[in-house]
C-alpha cells in the first residue's frame, strides 16, 4: 500500500501446488485492504532448487454499488400492468417489456468504481391471428339437414370447433373434433332448440383465440294431448303431435310430425305447413272442408322432399239422388278408386277419353289406382233415393294415403274440340286463376274450366242436361243451373263459381295442343274448400286481377230450361278471341243455350276491352230444341254496370228493352237464332243514324284507384265541371278532347253534380255520390 517499500505477506504456501497440467485455485481474502486507492500485489517465489512456477487467471472481485439502466426504452414499462412507461436512464433492477414487434433489449450495470457490464434479452413477437368470419346462421325445420358452417378469411391453425346452448358459451360448452374451416351437417348434428357454434384457432405458440359465433336453431314444440311444450307452433317452428288433438282454429307449422295420438283438423280449419308432413305413429285426419296447405316441395338444400305416412282426407258431396254423378280427384296417393265410394255401382265408375271425346267405363275400379291430377266420375250410392219428393243425401268419400305435394304433371290431349277431365290433386283448394295463368299451361290448355253441378234432375229418359256445367275463366263464372221449383235438385249449386277449385274436385278443360297440364304448390290456397259442388260466393264479389265490369244474363222458361251467359269489359281483353277472357259454350244438348259470337265461335263468357264504349253492340244468339216461351233477364252486374243501363234489342220485333226494368219475354220455335238479339247500351230508336248525347250516353263509375271515371262513348268531351249540392264549383277540367277522363274520388261522402260539355257545346249533368 506504500508503493512497494513494505510488502505485507497475505499467503504463504510451502508445498507443491498442482502441476503444469492441473492448476489449483487458491483464494486470498483482501478485505483488510479495502479503502486504499492503490494496491500493489506481487508474487514471490523462493526455492533451494529452481524448478519453475506459473500463475494464470487472476481475478480480483468484490461488491460494488451498481446502477442498472435499459435500452431502448420503446414499449418498456416500470409496472407489471404496462401502464407506466420506463424513462430512459432511470436506474432500476426490473423493467417490463410489451413489444408489438420482435425487439432486443440491453441491460447495463454500472459499478460505483466506473466499471460496467451488460447483457441482452431478445423478444420474438408472433403476428396476431385473424379470426376471419364464420357464416351459416340458420333456422332449420325439423327433419331437414342443416347447411355447412364456413369460416373464411382467418389466419392461424384451427384447433377445434365448439358449441354451447347460449351466446356466451358458458352453458353446455362442448368441443367438436374438427380442424378444418368448415363444419358439415354431420358435424353440426341433429337436435332441438338452439346451439351456438364457433371456431377455436391458434397462431404459432400464442394462446388460442375465437371466431365469431353463429346460431343454428331447430325450433320445435310438442303437443302432449293438453298443451304445447314450447308455445303454439308457427311457420318457423316444427310441430310434433304426441297426443290426441282436435283443432279449434287454423294452425301453422314449419313441418309436422305425428308421433302418437289421434290428430283431427275440423271442418273449415287449415293446417299450413311450410315443408314436410310425417306420420310415423297415431293418425292425422282432415274433416270435410278442412285443408292441408303445404308451401314448399324443396328442402333447404334445394332437393325435393317427400311426405311420409298416410293421412285420412274426407270429402262430402252436395246432397244427391241415386242417379247423380260426382266428379272426383284424389288428394292423396296411392288411392283406390272404388274406396272413394264403395257402395256405388261397380260398373258406373268412368273416366274421360280425351282422344275420342267420350266417356269410358272403368272395368275394375277395385283394382284401379287414381292418378293425381286426373278426374274420375262415379254414380251415387245405390241406397240413395231416386228423386223428389225424397230428400237428397250426401256421401263422404274417404281418401287414405300420402298427401300429394309439389309439382304434378300429367298428359293432356289438344285439338279443335278435345276436352280433358282433370282434377285438383292437393288436400287444399287451388286458385283457378293461378292454374290458368301458369305459363306451362298457357301453351296446352284453354283458359276456361267447366264444373259439373248436377243441379237439374234426370228427365224421363234418365238423361242429364248441359246446363249443369258451371263455367269459369279469368273474367268470371256462370251458373251451372238455377233451381226453379220442385223440378230441380233445390238448393244444390246455384251460385257462380269464383275460381276456387276445392280439394277432390274434378273439372273439364279444353286442350289447345297435346302436352302436359301442370299443378304447382304456388296455385294452392288456404280455406275456400267449401266450394266442392257448391260455389257459394256472390257473383259480383270483388275479385283480384284486372279491372272488370260485368253483367250476367239468364234465359229460362217455366219448365226449368236454363242457361247463363257472362259479358264483361276488362283490362287485357280484346275484341278477338282471348284465351283467358272468352269461354266457349259447352253444348251437350240442353233445351236452351245462350251465347255471344266472336269469329263464329259461340261463347258463354265473353270479355271485351276497356275503356267501355256506350256505342258498343254485341250479337246475342240462342238455340232452342223446343218451341217455347222464354225470358231473358239480368242475373247480376258489377263495376260500371251498377249505373249503366243494359238494353236488349229484338230485331225481329223492333223492340229495345231495358233489362234493368225487368225480364224480356219472347216466343220462339225450335232452332238456332244468331241474328235476332243484340245487346246495346243506348235506347236510340231503331235505324237512327244520329246518336244523341244525353244522360244515358254518359257513364260515371269509380275505378280500383278510387277515382271517378267519366266515359261519353262516341262523344268527345271539352270540359268537366264538378259542383257540390249547394252549387259551389269544386273542380273545373278544361280542354279534355277525349271520350274518357278521371277525377279524384276523394274520401268524404257527399253528393256531387258532374256537368259534362262536349266539343259541340252540348251539356249533360249527372249526380254521383263521392
Amino acid at each position: 500500500i506504500d508503493g512497494g517499500a513494505t510488502w505485507v505477506t497475505q499467503l504463504n504456501q510451502i508445498a507443491t501446488q498442482g502441476s503444469p497440467s492441473s492448476f489449483v485455485q487458491t483464494t486470498v481474502i483482501l478485505t483488510s485492504l479495502v479503502g486504499n486507492p492503490n494496491v500493489l500485489v506481487r508474487f514471490n517465489f523462493e526455492a533451494a532448487e529452481d524448478y519453475g512456477w506459473a500463475i494464470d487467471t487472476i481475478n480480483i472481485t468484490g461488491a460494488l454499488a451498481l446502477e442498472v439502466s435499459w435500452s431502448p426504452v420503446t414499449e418498456l414499462y416500470s409496472d407489471a400492468t404496462a401502464t407506466t412507461p420506463y424513462i430512459a436512464g432511470t436506474p432500476t433492477a426490473t423493467v417490463y417489456a410489451k413489444p408489438t414487434t420482435s425487439r432486443t433489449y440491453t441491460g447495463t450495470a454500472m459499478g460505483s468504481n466506473g466499471c460496467f457490464t451488460s447483457n441482452t434479452s431478445v423478444f420474438t413477437v408472433q403476428p396476431n391471428g385473424i379470426p376471419g368470419t364464420l357464416s351459416g346462421s340458420q333456422t332449420i325445420c325439423g327433419g331437414f339437414a342443416p347447411n355447412s358452417l364456413i369460416l373464411a378469411g382467418s389466419s392461424g391453425t384451427v384447433v377445434r370447433w365448439e358449441y354451447a346452448t347460449n351466446a356466451t358459451f358458458t352453458a353446455s360448452l362442448t368441443a367438436i373434433t374438427n380442424t378444418t374451416t368448415s363444419l358439415t351437417s354431420a358435424g353440426i348434428g341433429s337436435f332441438t332448440g338452439d346451439r351456438y357454434f364457433r371456431v377455436v384457432l391458434q397462431s404459432g405458440t400464442c394462446p388460442v383465440f375465437y371466431s365469431n359465433s353463429v346460431l343454428v336453431s331447430f325450433p320445435s314444440t310438442t303437443w302432449n294431448g293438453i298443451a304445447w311444450s314450447n308455445g303454439t307452433p308457427s311457420s318457423t317452428m316444427r310441430a310434433v303431435f304426441a297426443g290426441d288433438y282436435s283443432s279449434t282454429a287454423n294452425l301453422q307449422a314449419c313441418s309436422v310430425q305425428v308421433s302418437s295420438g289421434a290428430v283431427l283438423f275440423n271442418s273449415n280449419h287449415t293446417l299450413t305447413v311450410q315443408n314436410d308432413v310425417k306420420v310415423i305413429g297415431g293418425s292425422l285426419t282432415f274433416d270435410n272442408n278442412a285443408s292441408l296447405l303445404q308451401i314448399n316441395h324443396l328442402d333447404n338444400n334445394g332437393a325435393p322432399f317427400s311426405n311420409t305416412g298416410t293421412i285420412v282426407y274426407k270429402r262430402a258431396t252436395t246432397p244427391m239422388f241415386k242417379y247423380d254423378y260426382t266428379y272426383w280427384s284424389t288428394p292423396v296417393s296411392p288411392q283406390n278408386l272404388l274406396s272413394v265410394s264403395p257402395t256405388s255401382p261397380v260398373g258406373l265408375f268412368l273416366q274421360f277419353n280425351s282422344a275420342t271425346n267420350a266417356w269410358q267405363y272403368i272395368a275394375s275400379p277395385s283394382t284401379t289406382t287414381m292418378i293425381a291430377g286426373r278426374g274420375y266420375i262415379c254414380r251415387a250410392p245405390v241406397s240413395f233415393p231416386i228423386g223428389a219428393p225424397a230428400t237428397p243425401q250426401s256421401h263422404t268419400g274417404n281418401f287414405t294415403g300420402v298427401p300429394n305435394n309439389g309439382i304434378i304433371s300429367l298428359p293432356v290431349t289438344g285439338g279443335a274440340s278435345q276436352f280433358n277431365l282433370l282434377g285438383n290433386p292437393y288436400p287444399s283448394a287451388i286458385s283457378a286463376d293461378a292454374f290458368l295463368l301458369d305459363a306451362a299451361n298457357a301453351a296446352t290448355l284453354s283458359g276456361t274450366i267447366y264444373l259439373w253441378t248436377h243441379n237439374t234432375p234426370l228427365n224421363a229418359s234418365l238423361q242429364y242436361t248441359g246446363s249443369d256445367y258451371a263455367i269459369y275463366n279469368y273474367l268470371g263464372g256462370t251458373v251451372g243451373g238455377v233451381p226453379t221449383g220442385a223440378s230441380t235438385n233445390s238448393g244444390l249449386n246455384n251460385s257462380v263459381p269464383t275460381g276456387k277449385i276445392a280439394s277432390g274436385q274434378g273439372f273439364f278443360i279444353k286442350g289447345l295442343s297435346s302436352g302436359t297440364a301442370t299443378f304447382k304448390n304456388t296455385m294452392r290456397i288456404a280455406g275456400n274448400n267449401n266450394q266442392f259442388f257448391k260455389m257459394s260466393s256472390p257473383s259480383a264479389a270483388p275479385s283480384a286481377g284486372p279491372e272488370k265490369h260485368r253483367y250476367w244474363l239468364n234465359v229460362t222458361n217455366t219448365q226449368g230450361a236454363f242457361k247463363q251467359a257472362l259479358i264483361g269489359y276488362a283490362e287485357g281483353a280484346t275484341m278477338q278471341l282471348d284465351r283467358l277472357f272468352d269461354g266457349e259454350m259447352f253444348d251437350v244438348g240442353n233445351a236452351i243455350t245462350l251465347y255471344t259470337l266472336v269469329e263464329n265461335t259461340k261463347l258463354s263468357i265473353q270479355g271485351r276491352p276497356i275503356p267501355f264504349d256506350t256505342a258498343d253492340t254485341i250479337p246475342l244468339g240462342y238455340k232452342s230444341t223446343i218451341n217455347s216461351n222464354y225470358s231473358i233477364s239480368l242475373f247480376d252486374f258489377d263495376g260500371l254496370f251498377v249505373d249503366q243501363d243494359i238494353y236488349l234489342e229484338d230485331k225481329e220485333l223492333n223492340i229495345i228493352h231495358n233489362l234493368k226494368n225487368g225480364a224480356y219475354g219472347f216466343t220462339t220455335t225450335a232452332g238456332t237464332f244468331d241474328l235476332r238479339f243484340v245487346l246495346r247500351y243506348t235506347d236510340n230508336t231503331l235505324g237512327s243514324n244520329n246518336p244523341v248525347f244525353n244522360e244515358n250516353t254518359v257513364i260515371i263509375y269509380k275505378n280500383t284507384a278510387n277515382d271517378f271515371v267519366i266515359n261519353t262513348g262516341i262523344f268527345t268531351m271539352d270540359s268537366v265541371r264538378v259542383f257540390d249540392i249547394r252549387g259551389r264549383l269544386l273542380l273545373d277540367i278544361k280542354d279534355i278532347n277525349d271520350t274518357q277522363t278521371t277525377f279524384d274520388g276523394g274520401s268524404t261522402n257527399q253528393v256531387l253534380l258532374v256537368q259534362i260539355t262536349t266539343t259541340d257545346g252540348v251539356k249533360v249533368t249527372k249526380k254521383v255520390i263521392r
